[in-house]
C-alpha cells in the first residue's frame, strides 16, 4: 500500500491542453515485442524499438518543471494491472477504474516513478505530472502487452531530433525547452544535422528561425545518397533536393584528378573539358548531376540507393594548375571573399 501511495503522490499532476499530435504506429501486435523504450522529454514522446527499428511512437505527459521526469537509463521493474491509487492528502484509496489517476496499467521504472495510464487524457502532451510518464489508456494497455519486466527504458532530454524518413529524406525537429535545460545555437543544430550529410542544404537563417519557433514540427531537408567514383566511396554524399541531384564538385575533381577553377563573378566552374554553373551551399560548390559530363566528361547514375560515377576522362592527361587559369589570382580572391567564399578543396569533408 505504501508503494502505491507514493506512486500516486508522484504521478498525479495538473491538466494541460494537449500539445502533441503524433499517433501510435499500429502494426500487428502479436508480432511485436519491445526490445527498448526510449522517452524524449522535450518531444513528450515514447518510442518502442524492436530489432533496432522503431515500431511504435506514442504521445505522453511528463513531469512538471519543478517535479521533472528523471533522465537516465532504467528498465521495467514491475508491472501491475488495475493498480490502486491512494490520495496523498486524504489517504483515500481509489481502486482501478475511471476515477483512478493511474488508469488501468502501471509499469515501474525507478523507485516510485513509472509509466501508467490516466483518467485525464487532456493532460497528454504536457508537462503535467510529478515525474511519472502518463499515456492514453489504449496506448498504455498496448505497450503493456508487448513489454516484459527487464525491458530497458532510456529517458533523455533532447530538444533537437534528426531522423531519416522511410523514403530516405532527412528531417529535423526542435522542441520547446520545457525544463529550461538546453539553450540552442545555430552551430549546435547544424552539427546535429551534419552527421546525416545534408547540413549544407539547411541555411543558417532557416535554423535560427526554427530555433525561435521550437514548435516540434518537421522540416524536411534533403535526401542523401552515398557517392561512389570509380568504385570508391567518397566522404561527401550526393544530395537530392527540389528535383535535382547535387554533386560536390571538389570531391569529384579530386577523385578524377581534374583541376577546376571557379569564377566568383560569373559563378562558373571551369576545367579543361568544359564548364558548369556552380550551385553553392554554405560556401561549398556543388553541380547538378547533369553537369557532370560538361565539366568532367563523365556521367553518373542513381540506383540501389547510391549515386555512382564511372570513368576517368583520361584525367591523367588533364591536370591543370590554377595558375594556368585566365582568372587573375588576386582579383579572384577579392571577388571570392566578397561573394562569401566557395570551397573547391578538401575543406569540410
Amino acid at each position: 500500500m505504501l508503494k502505491k501511495f507514493i506512486a500516486g503522490l508522484l504521478c498525479f499532476g495538473l491538466s494541460m491542453a494537449p500539445q502533441f499530435s503524433v499517433m501510435a504506429e499500429e502494426t500487428a501486435a502479436h508480432a511485436e515485442k519491445a526490445d527498448r523504450i526510449a522517452i524524449n522529454i522535450p518531444a513528450r514522446s515514447l518510442a518502442v524499438y524492436q530489432d533496432g527499428k522503431r515500431i511504435r511512437l506514442y504521445p505522453i505527459g511528463v513531469g512538471k518543471a519543478y517535479t521533472p521526469t528523471p533522465v537516465g537509463y532504467y528498465k521495467i521493474l514491475e508491472k501491475i494491472e488495475n493498480p490502486t491509487w491512494t490520495d496523498p492528502v486524504t489517504l483515500q484509496s481509489i481502486p482501478s477504474g475511471e476515477d483512478c489517476p493511474l488508469g488501468y496499467r502501471w509499469m515501474q521504472i525507478k523507485g516510485n516513478y513509472g509509466i501508467h495510464g490516466t483518467n485525464r487524457p487532456a493532460s497528454i502532451g504536457g508537462y503535467v505530472s510529478n515525474g511519472c510518464i502518463r499515456m492514453f489508456e489504449n496506448d498504455v494497455e498496448g505497450l503493456y502487452k508487448i513489454t516484459d519486466i527487464g525491458t530497458p527504458v532510456d529517458i533523455t532530454y533532447n530538444r533537437v531530433v534528426v531522423e531519416k524518413t522511410d523514403d530516405g529524406v532527412i528531417a529535423y525537429y526542435i522542441y520547446p525547452d520545457g525544463y529550461g535545460r538546453q539553450p540552442l545555437e545555430v552551430n549546435e543544430v547544424a552539427k546535429w544535422i551534419s552527421g546525416y550529410g545534408v547540413d549544407m542544404f539547411e541555411p543558417d537563417d532557416a535554423i535560427e528561425a526554427k530555433i525561435e519557433a521550437s514548435d516540434g514540427q518537421p522540416t524536411y531537408i534533403a535526401r542523401p545518397y552515398p557517392l561512389y567514383v570509380n568504385g570508391e566511396r567518397m566522404k561527401r554524399n550526393a544530395v537530392e533536393k527540389d528535383g535535382h541531384v547535387y554533386i560536390p564538385c571538389d570531391t569529384v575533381a579530386d577523385a578524377l584528378g581534374i583541376k577546376v577553377t571557379y569564377n566568383p563573378t560569373s559563378g562558373q566552374l571551369t576545367s579543361v573539358i568544359g564548364s558548369a554553373k556552380a550551385q553553392t551551399k554554405k560556401g561549398v560548390a556543388f553541380i547538378y548531376s547533369n553537369d557532370l559530363s560538361p565539366l568532367f566528361g563523365v556521367t553518373g547514375r542513381l540506383g540501389n540507393q547510391k549515386f555512382v560515377i564511372n570513368g576517368n576522362s583520361g584525367s591523367e592527361n588533364l591536370n591543370v594548375n590554377k595558375a594556368d587559369s585566365s582568372i587573375d589570382t588576386e582579383s579572384a580572391k577579392n571577388a571570392f571573399d566578397a561573394a562569401g567564399g566557395v570551397t573547391l578543396g578538401r575543406s569540410g569533408e
